[in-house]
């Protein structure tokens, strides 16, 4: 195995947050011994991380075995699989700048109709956009069609760019993302829910979730990590009629109408609980997560407001949604085993 350099080990810890004490102590070593590691192969105190050593890094950081030899972390992952109009574009878009501000370094590897339509607007509007590939993608694809792809848009060719980039999004359509993920093998898949919505639509999310994990697990990658994602979150049953004057106690209907409102509550809380109940069993399941934070539906009313293909963070770094986006990106972070960065 070509060995890692002391340069690349010491920006591989400095990507992870991680102290030289912090990096000793996750191996067993002492401090003064890490740093020999890290020391340029010039001094003469410098010493060869043993491979047993680095591989236990590795593991106890969430790293592929062997490290990425340019000192990135090198972390596949994708929105994919939700309902239609989840925004799985738009949270891509978001949640990479959210990174490109902690510094990581972030690609996003668009199809024809995804994060890539967006960058030209952004660039007019003079907003940062974090860097994109737009590879073909065809109308109705088979997994034989990868036999046609341009040498540009294929898996094979992908694999070293994703190396020079600690994290890389794909945003791909539904038809085309699992024969990509075949052949890369991302580290995370997250299926956005609006469970705001129909319930059967949300099914759909967890549903594509799951039939997803099952094929790649068929294909021995077994290394994938799957979440489920609630976005839109709505609250609308807390919603008071009298206070807004819209039926009032003098009303010779009022009864009826009380009665009513509150039989449509019970009915959006239930489907509410149904589905998050639904969602918590995916817990059960090696590998699914069903993540903690979420997006309010507040979030919708600021993309919409501001239009699409730029990140909130450019235009309303200190709105609830993008407070509710941080909270999802450190998440995201914990579940690849990437230490949340202090500032």
């Amino acid at each position: 195995m070509e060995r890692i350099t002391p340069e690349n080990l010491r920006e591989l810890r400095k990507k992870l947050g991680l102290s030289s004490q912090q990096a000793a102590d996750s191996v067993y070593k002492n401090r003064r011994l890490w740093q020999r590691y890290e020391a340029p192969v010039t001094a003469g105190s410098s010493l060869n991380i043993p491979p047993a050593t680095l591989e236990l890094f590795c593991l106890k950081h969430g790293l592929p075995y062997p490290p990425n030899k340019q000192g990135k972390l090198g972390k596949l992952l994708s929105f994919y699989g939700g309902q239609g109009g989840a925004g799985q574009t738009l949270l891509t878009i978001d949640i990479c700048t959210a990174l490109m501000a902690d510094g990581y370094e972030v690609l996003m590897i668009s199809g024809s109709t995804g994060c890539a339509i967006f960058q030209g607007q952004s660039a007019r509007l003079n907003f940062p956009f974090p860097r994109t590939i737009e590879i073909r993608e065809f109308p109705s694809f088979e997994k034989d069609d990868f036999l046609e792809l341009p040498d540009s848009s294929s898996p094979e060719s992908l694999k070293p760019i994703i190396e020079r980039y600690d994290f890389v999004f794909l945003d791909l359509s539904f038809s085309i993302g699992r024969y990509y993920f075949e052949s890369l093998e991302p580290d995370l898949i997250i299926a956005p829910a609006k469970i705001s919505e129909d319930k059967l639509r949300n099914m759909t999310a967890f549903n594509n979730l799951v039939s997803l994990a099952e094929y790649l697990y068929k294909q021995k990658i077994e290394k994938t990590k799957y979440a489920l994602l609630m976005v839109g979150v709505s609250t609308h049953y807390t919603f008071s009629p009298e206070y807004y004057g819209l039926i009032n106690e003098g009303d010779v209907d009022y009864d009826e109408k009380r009665s009513y409102h509150f039989k449509e509550q019970e009915e959006q809380e239930r489907e509410q609980e149904e589905l998050i109940e639904l969602f918590n069993n995916l817990k059960r399941v090696q590998n699914m997560h069903f993540m903690n934070s979420y997006t309010s539906n507040a979030y919708n009313s600021y993309a919409h407001r501001y239009g699409k293909g730029y990140s909130i963070f450019n235009k309303a770094p200190n709105s609830l949604p993008a407070h509710e986006l941080r909270s999802v990106k450190n998440e995201i972070l914990r579940l690849l085993g990437v230490p949340e960065r202090s500032y």
